[in-house]
């Protein structure tokens, strides 16, 4: 999903992952640093929009005048993202802004759940982003091979999203299940990803991919267990 090629290096010709054990610690320090950054940020946003009226009102009208329509625009969201994370000059103000928007986004269909859900939900999401990344780290495998299978399924999810939305119908929970499932892939490819074509410079790209898998996951396994609700 990045728009450059898969073979970027550090200043000195190599990968973070052939960079020197102290240089790719700080790399990974600061890409991690910036997620949960990030997470606190977008989890700040969710408890902040109800207070704004203006806000509430948008992501209210989005979400129950089309659910449909809510998804298109947060998966059309995420693969634009994807696709311009690592464009020169998106920067940390780039992230920031995605991480409100974010929040703003799921404001509402966040704040109708129990929050037992929503802690089970956080949980859940946390339990599985650190199962796989530790594995990526520990395995060390090259997951570049799952990048075209994850991009055919985010447009196949959009695709659906804007054929929900026009012609009315509805799939049920699996959509959801399939969400999850995705962005799990996600979290494997990308943590896989940063470490083996990203250089040292690029910490903000990094954790604006893991951001964007994190939360996308969250939501995926919330509206899991809100249907169960």
């Amino acid at each position: 999903m990045s728009t450059l090629s898969p073979q970027e290096f550090t200043a000195d010709g190599r990968t973070v992952a052939q960079a020197s054990q102290d240089e790719r610690l700080l790399f990974l320090r600061k890409t991690y640093s910036l997620v949960l950054l990030g997470i606190g940020i977008f989890a700040l946003t969710i408890s902040a929009v109800p207070q704004f009226e203006g806000l509430m009102s948008f992501t209210k009208n989005l979400w129950v005048d089309s659910w449909w329509l809510g998804m298109a625009v947060l998966v059309g969201g995420g693969i634009l993202v994807r696709m311009l994370a690592r464009t020169p000059g998106i920067g940390l103000v780039g992230y920031l802004v995605w991480t409100f928007l974010l929040g703003t986004l799921l404001a509402f269909p966040v704040g109708k759940a129990n929050p037992t859900t929503v802690y089970t939900a956080s949980i859940m999401t946390a339990t599985i982003y650190g199962g796989l990344t530790a594995y990526v780290f520990v395995t060390k495998k090259d997951f570049s091979w799952m990048g075209g299978f994850l991009s055919i399924g985010l447009f196949s999810m959009m695709g659906i999203a804007i054929c929900g939305y026009l012609f009315k119908f509805e799939v049920g929970v699996w959509f959801s299940w399939l969400g999850a499932v995705l962005f799990s892939g996600y979290i494997v490819y990308d943590t896989s990803k940063i470490m083996r074509t990203h250089d040292s410079r690029e910490a903000v790209p990094a954790a604006i991919e893991l951001f964007t898998d994190i939360v996308y996951l969250f939501w995926y396994i919330l509206s899991i267990l809100m249907d169960r609700d």
